[in-house]
């Protein structure tokens, strides 16, 4: 992952920084992880999160599968503190995932079981973008639908105005697809980028 972006949307103007705003944007330009903006969460364990040359490399081996589904996140992710109001949220990947189970994505929080998903997930056939919200291990799908790339390099934005979500994707970070658009209420207090494989387990890095 090259930049994690994000943007607070108020009256249709977008600022990329703003003194009040908690969530900070992030290129992984630096030598090292910032953890004073960053938490690194492994409920599973055995992950590792590195940062080389501007690139954030997530990175989960083969074994137990890591999901984000009705029985809890497992996920390997990187978390910040957002404020709950209206902001974009914007990564790029530079990974594909190409085997069953294998899932990069963004997420949005109230709770450790209340959140919302956005990710490329591969199911064994197709590369697919989904969105799902997880409310005490309730699952529900929002949207899922098969993409098609030859590109190296994915990119997400999530938009957030009030209790109405939008994703969209892009193979090049110019031109935008929407993908879904759905309302759900919850209160945010962190988001973040996250890797996962879920069953059957197979290793996977995200870049």
């Amino acid at each position: 992952m090259r930049t994690v972006i994000f943007a607070l949307l108020t009256a249709g103007l977008v600022f990329q920084h703003t003194p009040a705003s908690a969530q900070r944007s992030d290129d992984f330009s630096a030598a090292e992880l910032d953890d004073g903006l960053w938490t690194v969460v492994d409920p599973i364990g055995g992950g590792s999160v590195d940062q080389v040359d501007g690139q954030l490399i997530l990175s989960v081996p083969a074994g137990a599968p890591r999901d984000l589904w009705s029985d809890g996140n497992g996920a390997l992710r990187l978390v910040q503190r957002i404020d709950d109001s209206d902001f974009e949220l914007e990564t790029k990947f530079e990974s594909v995932p190409s085997e069953a189970g294998q899932t990069q994505g963004i997420f949005v929080q109230a709770g450790p079981d209340d959140y919302l998903r956005f990710d490329y997930y591969h199911d064994g056939s197709d590369l697919r973008i989904v969105a799902a919200s997880i409310d005490a291990f309730a699952s529900t799908a929002r949207g899922n639908a098969t993409i098609r790339t030859t590109s190296p390099e994915l990119w997400l934005r999530m938009r957030r105005a009030g209790d109405r979500w939008e994703l969209s994707h892009s193979q090049n970070g110019s031109d935008w697809t929407p993908a879904f658009e759905f309302r759900y209420r919850i209160p945010v207090e962190h988001g973040g980028v996250y890797v996962a494989n879920a069953d059957p387990g197979p290793a996977f890095v995200g870049i």
